[in-house]
């Protein structure tokens, strides 16, 4: 659709696109103009909470509004000690985490996006504690204290494998399956291909693309198989 159809399709029911706060991302440099007004073309911008398309952008600016409103709650909370640790690590999963990894199920993660997340959180939970770098605490030593048993990592892990699981049983000719479906068509450059949303998936259980999905349509056999350490191991025999 061009912009002049999408400009006389809103105008004909009303609707007026607003260009201050319109953006594109396009590889062409072909200009694109609503209402004689030219729209900016960027190579990211904030849509729905999320930074596209760019997945360290994103982990960046949402660890950074995580770590505001952890810094808001500082005194108040965090070095409060008439709030027990078990509380305030209540607080933490309530008002922090969720703004943390919003959207994470949908990151590519690189080694690099995993450090700067599990950065954040360490820094968080050594506020909670009342420890410093300097006391030299092991991050698996400081979360067993403080009784957490899945690090954010983990967590970003298990989210994206209960979205696949909704991304394949969804309808064949939905929007979000068919995005799902032609990452696969897109020419790969020479060299090194980057990491795409799928491989991780297939990185996280060890086992063929083809045959998570095939398991993924059975919502419990899904579940079993997610949920449990090692999971990848009962379905051995489907390996292909």
């Amino acid at each position: 659709m061009s912009s002049q159809e999408l400009e006389q399709a809103c105008k004909k029911w009303g609707m007026k696109i607003n260009t201050s706060k319109t953006k594109i991302i396009s590889s062409s440099n072909d200009a694109i103009s609503i209402d004689g007004v030219q729209i900016e073309n960027v190579d990211s911008f904030v849509y729905l909470g999320s930074t596209i398309p760019n997945t360290t952008n994103d982990i960046i600016r949402r660890t950074a509004l995580a770590a505001q409103a952890f810094g808001r709650l500082q005194n108040v909370v965090w070095r409060n000690r008439d709030i027990s640790i078990k509380l305030k690590v209540r607080l933490y999963n309530a008002l922090i985490l969720p703004i943390a990894i919003y959207a994470a199920e949908t990151w590519t993660l690189t080694e690099r996006d995993k450090r700067i997340i599990t950065t954040f959180e360490m820094r968080c939970l050594r506020c909670i504690l009342g420890v410093t770098l300097f006391d030299r605490l092991r991050n698996d030593a400081i979360r067993e204290q403080l009784g957490i048993q899945k690090n954010i990592v983990d967590m970003i892990r298990s989210r994206q494998l209960k979205w696949f699981g909704h991304v394949v049983r969804r309808h064949q000719n939905g929007y979000v399956n068919t995005v799902f479906r032609e990452d696969f068509i897109k020419k790969r450059l020479p060299g090194r291909p980057k990491k795409r949303w799928s491989d991780q998936i297939r990185d996280h259980l060890k086992l063929p693309l083809q045959t998570l999905q095939r398991v993924a349509h059975d919502r419990e056999g899904w579940k079993r198989l997610t949920g449990i350490t090692g999971g990848a191991r009962i379905l051995r025999g489907l390996r292909r």
